[in-house]
């Protein structure tokens, strides 16, 4: 175990950011059967030949086992495992920084990790995302309508694997050529259908299985999920277990869904209804807008809606109390209250009428507080039911925020504040769309809340705001009370695509410290980033929808300025527009199984150890899928497109490229000049596994692996190695030995 001060730690970061982009240090995991977790390091474009000290830094509860040296071949290539394993079955996170040194290189890779019922895993949190929400018009469609999860596992905090690739001449990791095209099925007459892996099996937990765009046309609202606003994750929904709430414009109801079966999806059979205010209320239309759970109350929540039509009576939308007092899963009569409609009573907050039908935004806080942007008002209001009635009234509802500097309610000294820099909103606004807060911090242990845009014009261009009621009067239209936390055109983003639109926000704290507390500065914001398009109201024109992670470390009230954390951590190149992004700890998963969301776990356990007369390697361990749903990368039983991908061949040499699958061998056998680590007394040939691929010009292979749809394949860990034979020399190249868990 090799470990040094994380004062050192602090300076290795900052040599590593002076570093050049070439040199890469990247990771992947796997989940050992004992509860360890084995990590394989990739050093990249480093000095050739050359020896690395490797450290880690960091921990107390896990311990890190690796070798203390580290050299990487003629063409500055490394591997490197290192194993986390717990003293403790339950541990809080603990973060670990490694580092390869060599002279005054050095390059870092830090993680979060920590024990949960004897397992090492990563703390970084689990996110479900809804994807591709908007689809009329039929511009603003995503490519499929889907709810996502997805998961970190080398505590890295990057969703998987992600890596950045802004370097010229190298290949690109994050979309390999065409294959979204092959992620998607291409334009066809009427619907298609979106089932990556095999026919029966469904990538996202909840699709509704049709390509919705320009080419099949706007959404016809047939099924549940052709339309989802927005949605809420409850840990202990009524029957047991945790689910989804969400909103469908599709039928005008707040649905419910729970993979009941706990096979790591939720079909069709497991949607329900939880709200039908067409049954319940009135039979017209709705236009949910939102829906979020009451941390503060058992079975409780509120939904809004906000119109029913151009010419329509606006008497039943806006705000609604739901209340399941009787368990069963579904909302009945006399479980509903009219909490802010036009059926219960005219709300006035400083003399102003305030329309209750536009209603953007929804939050409820730690304390049942709850908090609705009004669009027409530019206004944020906070609503305390202090009568306890389930109904806002007049002395009850305050102006918490108001950022229309137009308006007749007071506003926020800090918008109207020109020094600050802040966007000029006036008139008619529902940007503030995004609201979500953390209790116990801020100044005075309040609740710190954190509000987005998700517009994108100049005025915006991705703003998030962090409110602190530093004064207790129950608004953060003081001055110093706001500051601008993130503007996306100000990220200096490597791929050109700053989050300049936010369009799901969510916000969790994390011990990085390990001192049992969330500060300030361990508070981490979560976004939906389309990247590209204009408002949400002439249809878009989006390219990838990026997840962002914002992080306060100077604690100076934003993310903006050195050493704060502004990174991508993931990319979905086929779910554009979004609408809602819930983070999930660990602890409140219960039965939301992982299942191939988990990911593969490809990892090396064997670095390279061949050298031909050209400094040729061969590795397995590469990104492929660059979203990590399911569609490449991820061996699940029935995945007959997961592929392995070789990197480093020799090019121009023929279709003479492969992979050896078989047990990993106890002990390596030298076959000069290489070394063989699989045992291929037994090789398994095509089409299950192995064969042959032409290199292309950047020295990748691509080799396909169909997983036969066999159950007793799952949880089975399978030896891959590659292969080359370099046909000037007639001389086998053998490569890296990697293992494979199968889902």
């Amino acid at each position: 175990m090799h470990r040094f001060p994380m004062a050192a730690a602090a300076l290795a970061v900052g040599l590593c950011a002076a570093e050049s982009h070439a040199q890469r240090l990247t990771s992947r995991s796997l989940d050992l059967p004992n509860g360890r977790l084995l990590v394989s390091f990739a050093l990249e474009a480093a000095p050739p030949q050359t020896q690395f000290t490797l450290s880690i830094g960091g921990g107390n509860r896990i311990l890190a086992s690796a070798p203390a040296l580290v050299a990487t071949d003629s063409r500055g290539f490394a591997r490197a495992v290192v194993t986390f394993g717990g003293t403790l079955p339950q541990c809080p996170p603990e973060s670990f920084l490694v580092s390869f040194t060599s002279g005054s290189t050095v390059l870092t890779r830090e993680l979060l990790l920590q024990c949960t019922a004897g397992k090492v895993h990563s703390s970084f949190p689990d996110y479900v995302q809804l994807a591709g929400a908007f689809c009329n018009p039929a511009a603003s469609a995503s490519n499929h309508l889907q709810i996502q999860r997805s998961l970190d596992l080398d505590g890295d905090g990057r969703y998987g694997d992600l890596e950045i690739e802004a370097v010229a001449g190298t290949p690109d990791r994050l979309d390999f050529p065409n294959e979204v095209q092959q992620d998607v099925n291409a334009c066809s007459a009427g619907p298609g259908v979106y089932q990556p892996g095999s026919a029966t099996r469904d990538v996202a937990w909840a699709t509704d299985n049709r390509v919705v765009n320009t080419c099949s046309g706007s959404c016809n609202f047939t099924t549940q999920t052709n339309f989802l606003q927005d949605m809420a994750f409850v840990p202990s929904f009524p029957g047991g277990g945790p689910a989804l709430l969400s909103t469908s414009d599709s039928f005008d109801t707040v649905i419910v869904l729970r993979d009941a079966n706990n096979d790591g999806r939720i079909s069709n059979a497991e949607f329900a209804t939880y709200f039908d205010p067409k049954a319940l209320v009135n039979n017209e239309n709705y236009s949910p807008d939102g829906v979020t759970l009451d941390p503060s109350a058992v079975n409780r929540s509120y939904w809004i809606s906000d119109k029913t039509g151009t010419t329509a009576s606006q008497t039943n939308v806006g705000l609604y109390r739901l209340s399941d007092t009787n368990a069963d899963g579904v909302i009945g009569a006399g479980e509903f209250v009219a909490s802010w409609t036009g059926t219960s009573g005219v709300v006035v907050v400083e003399t102003q009428n305030i329309d209750h039908s536009e209603f953007e935004g929804l939050h409820c806080d730690s304390t049942g507080a709850v908090y609705l942007n009004s669009s027409s008002a530019g206004t944020i209001f906070r609503w305390v039911d202090s009568s306890n009635d389930g109904i806002a009234q007049t002395g009850e509802v305050t102006n918490w925020l108001t950022y229309n500097t137009a308006s007749a309610l007071t506003q926020s000294a800090d918008f109207t504040n020109a020094a600050l820099n802040f966007p000029s909103f006036t008139g008619f606004r529902f940007s503030m769309n995004l609201i979500e807060s953390i209790s116990g911090l801020g100044s005075g242990g309040r609740e710190l809340v954190f509000v987005g845009t998700d517009e994108i014009t100049a005025i915006t261009r991705g703003s998030i705001f962090r409110c602190d009621d530093q004064n207790g009067d129950g608004d953060v239209n003081d001055a110093g009370e706001i500051t601008l936390f993130v503007r996306g055109n100000q990220v200096n983003d490597p791929l050109g695509a700053p989050p300049v639109n936010q369009s799901g926000l969510d916000v969790i704290g994390l011990d990085f410290d390990g001192d049992g507390n969330v500060s300030n500065r361990e508070v981490c914001v979560y976004v939906a980033s389309p990247n590209g398009g204009p408002i949400p109201t002439t249809g878009f024109t989006f390219v990838d929808l990026a997840n962002w992670r914002y992080r306060d470390i100077d604690g100076d009230g934003t993310a903006l300025t050195t050493p704060d954390e502004a990174v991508r951590v993931a990319i979905d190149p086929t779910g554009h527009f979004n609408r809602g992004l819930e983070l999930v700890s660990r602890a409140e998963l219960g039965g939301f199984r992982s299942n191939f969301y988990s990911r593969s776990g490809l990892v090396t356990v064997t670095p390279a150890s061949c050298t031909s007369s050209n400094g040729q390697y061969l590795t397995i361990d590469f990104s492929r899928d660059k979203n990590e749903d399911g569609t490449q990368g991820t061996p699940f039983y029935g995945n007959q497109r997961f592929e392995f991908v070789v990197e480093g061949c020799l090019t121009g040499q023929g279709p003479l490229a492969g992979i050896f699958i078989g047990p990993v061998l106890p002990f390596q056998i030298p076959i000069p000049p290489c070394t063989l680590g699989v045992d291929i007394s037994n090789f398994i040939t095509l089409p299950l596994g192995g064969g042959l691929a032409t290199p292309d010009a950047n020295g990748l292979a691509e080799i396909p692996f169909g997983i036969p749809n066999l159950a007793i394949l799952e949880g089975l860990t399978i030896g891959v190695q590659a292969f080359q034979v370099d046909v000037t020399t007639l001389t086998l190249i053998l490569g890296e030995v990697a293992e494979v868990r199968v889902f």
